[in-house]
């Protein structure tokens, strides 16, 4: 079976791209991507530098000479291996210029004369139509600099946009990061930069493989010291054993998920093996223990009777704890989200599949190992710990029954003020090495950068031909609609974070028929052809000169005039008209020859310098957007895909959560046959949840994918740690007084040594080891949250849950496996 599911696992893919892992391919923002890309293109690749002085401005003219020619090097030296340079894969608005945002554009790529640079830099930020690049789109300072007064500006910022999405820009961005990590800086300022690859390249380079064959190492040689005998033997293959079946169910999980076409990504694949690592080592434990567990009392069976009585009598508490766990999972499969979702189905499968093997071919091997290496004679006398001071201490602590509740009432009531203050998000800099160039450049992003992304809202199937339609999208004229797009959103400025005004293509396009501008709509006189930009304005007239146009929409163009005017504006370049649509609206509409199919009017954020900030972008957008009734109208950005899913985020929780531990309560009531003990177990899996909500304000672990999945594992870990017990205390055998005092001291001599050393000590070794890993995910997400977890619910379950079970716990049931004597061997 095993090699079976490898030769499928060898089939598996293994999911990259960010964007099909937050959204699923039904949602609506992947749709609406999708849709944008298909009508306006794929959006460009973007290429940024930051000059940075941390200590004064960083603007010099030798400073300037040294930019000019960095810049010039690399767009137009700069080569790949396939001799493709910045001009063949750039974005070129107007066909032949590379759209270059950076200020040296205001020169025309050309260093200004010493004697007037600063004067000349100034008014050029200050009136950037007066300085229009190549691209003839005027270059606003608050994309360049990262102040006002540019000449004291700290930093100043340059943006490269490529049009092209092959291997070939991907190798010529290869070439300009090697270029800019070897580049020599003058003294006093410092460079940092991202390109379209440089993400991927770092999450690639970011790899804890390492740590996790260090932490099966690490459990291997605990797992053969724990399970040595009472008199000292250890057992080194069946500590070997346990590991490789853990890995075999990793093998066939993937196997049996890459048969169905669901892919791994690159969270599955390093955190599942801690996961299950975490939980089948603790049946490993429990198998082993309880087999020698009955070998103590049992002595005149032969080893196969043991074996047999041991699995009857562990095996129900593990099928139970496999099966809470894995309906958890399973629950959390139903998120449509693909990191979520995928996650959910490999860790519910490698349960299932970690269960079948350990209590097949585990019991196999423990069979096989212990009639070779087994000894022939066991010592007669049990080691009794049930009156050992550390037990009889410990039984003198759960006694104090009121005052523990107090205690653990208190805690969970103060985490409970703790949990609205969660933030929303997931850092970048958290998913890179903490050495990653990167670093400095999101720093900043944040510090430096002085204009939000982008946000195009998207107008669909709206016929412009009509007025009574173009009176829905315009602003600058005075029979607008009051609730058109263009009025809205001038109101949206004052109150969300979408600052920049509405780049109209309509108002633009309206505005260039005037005829009293006779630099915009010229046609040769007498005859309907444009005349060129070159052409002198005697030869020249406006195409409305003997046409009604009024600011109330009067002779406005409509029917099959709207579309010919329109031809003809957006083939005007901006000069010498600005209000030609070339450069700025070619990408913006989406049409034929009859009628305008979908466009774009575009603005953009606030600078957004945390997580919130993006998230409520996205909020106010999509917010924005669905407000108009009358048109089909929908909002996109590239950073929307990513925080799409942070809308509901604090719902899907809840709802999640709440699924899992009502799936657990209906469980443990069936298997158990009481609801009082499923309720006890059911709220101590809560008030561990809400304690790890606290502690994950106060140890800075924000609430986002990454850590809604390890909630899920929280709950199947939770009930790990505490079922056992729960089994344990309502399973007795013949001889137990029924009272919940003696069935609890019962249950914690039995299993709860298990559930500390194979359960808390083998979870510890394992997650201690995340401390050392590269990215701050594993470190802040794994090592801190898995850390709690495992803190809060051992505490919980080796204290809290006896102390409620002894005063709530249901009906006791007789295991006729048991005898009263096994007590003492644990």
């Amino acid at each position: 079976v095993i090699v079976s599911t490898f030769l499928l696992f060898n089939y598996g893919e293994l999911e990259t791209n960010p964007i099909n892992l937050w959204v699923n391919e039904n949602s609506n923002v992947f749709q609406e991507k999708q849709y944008y890309d298909e009508h306006f293109g794929p959006f460009y690749r973007t290429e940024q530098i930051f000059v940075v002085n941390e200590t004064g401005p960083v603007m010099s003219y030798d400073t300037m000479k040294w930019w000019f020619e960095v810049e010039h090097h690399i767009t137009n030296n700069l080569i790949s291996d396939e001799k493709i340079s910045f001009q063949d894969i750039c974005f070129k608005p107007n066909g032949d210029a590379c759209v270059i945002e950076s200020y040296s554009q205001y020169f025309h790529g050309i260093l200004p004369d010493e004697s007037t640079w600063e004067y000349e830099l100034q008014t050029c930020s200050d009136t950037p139509v007066m300085c229009l690049p190549d691209f003839q789109q005027p270059l606003k300072k608050n994309m360049l600099f990262s102040s006002d007064d540019v000449l004291n500006s700290n930093a100043f910022v340059v943006t490269l946009l490529l049009d092209n999405h092959t291997q070939s820009a991907n190798l010529w961005e290869e070439k300009l990061e090697t270029y800019l990590l070897n580049i020599t800086v003058p003294e006093g300022l410092r460079l940092s930069f991202n390109t379209e690859i440089s993400i991927e390249r770092e999450l690639k380079g970011n790899n804890d493989i390492l740590i996790i064959c260090i932490s099966y190492f690490m459990m291997f040689f605990y797992a053969s010291w724990a399970l040595k005998r009472k008199w000292g033997e250890n057992r080194l293959l069946l500590g070997l054993t346990g590991i490789l079946i853990i890995l075999s169910s990793l093998i066939c999980a993937s196997g049996i998920l890459s048969f169905f076409s669901i892919k791994s990504t690159l969270i599955i694949a390093e955190v599942i093996p801690f996961l299950i690592l975490a939980i089948g080592i603790d049946n490993i434990f429990l198998i082993t223990n309880e087999f020698d567990r009955v070998s103590a009392v049992y002595k005149k069976y032969t080893i196969d009777q043991r074996i047999i009585l041991a699995v009857q009598r562990i095996a129900p508490s593990i099928f139970i704890s496999m099966v809470a766990q894995c309906g958890c999972f399973f629950i959390a499969s139903v998120v449509s989200m693909p990191a979520v979702h995928n996650f959910a189905l490999y860790s519910a499968v490698a349960l299932l599949c970690n269960f079948v093997l350990q209590l097949t071919t585990y019991i196999s091997i423990l069979s096989l190992y212990e009639k070779k290496y087994g000894v022939t004679s066991l010592p007669d006398e049990v080691d009794d710990q049930s009156n050992s001071r550390i037990f009889n201490g410990y039984f003198n602590l759960i006694s104090k029954k009121r005052k523990l509740l107090g205690v653990f009432a208190s805690w969970s009531l103060l985490s409970l003020v703790f949990i609205p203050m969660i933030k929303l998000g997931l850092d970048q800099k958290m998913a890179i090495p903490q050495d990653s160039y990167l670093i400095d450049y999101f720093n900043d992003v944040y510090e430096y950068l002085k204009v939000g992304p982008p946000v195009y809202f998207v107008v669909k199937d709206l016929d412009l031909t009509k007025k009574e339609n173009q009176k829905e999208l315009c602003g600058k004229f005075t029979t607008c609609n009051k609730n058109s797009l263009a009025n809205v959103f001038e109101m949206e400025r004052e109150r969300s974070t979408i600052t920049e005004p509405l780049a109209n293509w309509y108002d633009d396009f309206m505005t260039f028929l005037n005829p009293e501008l006779d630099t915009c709509c010229r046609v040769k006189k007498g005859t309907t052809e444009t005349c060129p930009p070159e052409f002198s304005p005697r030869l020249c007239e406006t195409c409305f000169k003997d046409k009604d146009w009024d600011y109330d929409m009067t002779g406005f163009p409509e029917g099959n005039d709207f579309m010919k005017y329109f031809k003809i504006w957006i083939e005007s370049p901006s000069d010498p008209c600005p209000l030609g649509g070339k450069a700025p609206y070619s990408h913006a509409v989406s049409y034929n020859d009859s009628t305008i199919i979908s466009s774009v009017f575009r603005s953009a954020h606030k600078p957004l310098t945390n997580q919130q900030d993006f998230i409520d972008a996205y909020i106010d957008a999509d917010r924005v957007a669905s407000s108009f009734d009358n048109l089909d109208v929908f909002a996109y950005s590239p950073i929307y895909i990513y925080f799409a899913q942070y809308k509901g985020m604090i719902e899907l929780t809840l709802k999640l959560l709440s699924s899992a531990i009502l799936f657990v309560f209906i469980t443990s009531t069936l298997l158990f046959g009481s609801l009082s003990t499923a309720a006890a177990l059911s709220l101590t899996i809560i008030m561990i949840l809400i304690d790890i909500g606290g502690l994950m304000k106060l140890f800075k672990i924000d609430l986002n994918a990454v850590s809604l999945v390890n909630l899920v594992i929280c709950v199947g870990l939770s009930v790990e740690f505490c079922i056992h017990i729960t089994r344990a205390f309502t399973m007795i055998p013949k001889g137990i007084k029924n009272d919940r005092d003696s069935r609890i001291r019962h249950a914690m001599l039995t299993v709860g040594k298990s559930v500390f050393t194979g359960i808390t000590i083998t979870k510890l070794i394992g997650v201690s080891i995340l401390a050392f890993a590269q990215s701050q995910i594993f470190q802040v997400f794994y090592f801190r949250m898995w850390l709690a977890l495992i803190f809060v619910a051992a505490i919980h379950a080796l204290i809290f849950l006896p102390v409620l079970l002894s005063m709530i716990g249901g009906t006791a049931y007789i295991d006729n496996l048991a005898n009263e004597n096994t007590v003492s061997s644990r």
